[in-house]
């Protein structure tokens, strides 16, 4: 549905049940369901479809939330049910490039030692992912309430903010910025850039 002047006007349905969408900047629907990335026109005209990998294996299994980059165009999928390594169901971030949904990279929560005692405490649970305008990675990591920033490469950069005692359930980023990050009820205004400039 779009909204224009107060009315919402239907633009197309999918066969499937969708998980998750996102709008891209050239206006197309980036829609995620049961294994599979889908990106429309907004006539609903599919346009690209994410294949199988090399393995056999779908690119994402349970999409939950899609960012796009700013910068390179490219997407970033919360997948709580990736299979990442060795056949093992693990949560994780995948990064995959805008023209054909090709894995650029698969993130499953290392923290390098040095940065946090903490590092292999608790699971990585990605609940939420957006760039930044630098084309960088912010993720909510629902287990142990950090929010991280990891390059557009997907190396991990530095640990934004950690929570005392409730856990982030989404987030959203603005052209200066500014990072809002839902903990709970409660929503944070968190000021990052000249972490990485």
């Amino acid at each position: 549905m779009e909204l224009v002047s107060g009315e919402l006007t239907h633009m197309f349905t999918s066969n499937e049940a969708v998980f998750c969408i996102c709008i891209t900047s050239t206006d197309y629907i980036i829609v995620g369901t049961d294994k599979r990335l889908s990106k429309y026109t907004t006539q609903g005209k599919v346009v690209l479809s994410s294949r199988v990998t090399e393995t056999g294996d779908p690119v994402v299994y349970s999409p939950i939330r899609i960012t796009e980059c700013p910068v390179t165009h490219n997407v970033a999928v919360v997948d709580p049910r990736l299979k990442c390594y060795g056949g093992d169901d693990n949560k994780c971030i995948v990064a995959m490039e805008r023209n054909n949904f090709k894995k650029l990279f698969t993130y499953t929560g290392e923290i390098p030692s040095k940065q946090t005692q903490q590092s292999g405490d608790c699971p990585f649970n990605p609940c939420c992912v957006s760039y930044d305008s630098k084309g960088n990675l912010v993720i909510g990591n629902y287990e142990n309430r950090k929010v991280l920033l990891l390059y557009q490469s997907g190396e991990f950069l530095r640990i934004i903010h950690t929570a005392s005692t409730k856990k982030p359930t989404s987030l959203c980023l603005d052209r200066r910025g500014q990072l809002c990050v839902a903990f709970g009820q409660n929503v944070k205004l968190l000021q990052y850039t000249s972490m990485y400039r």
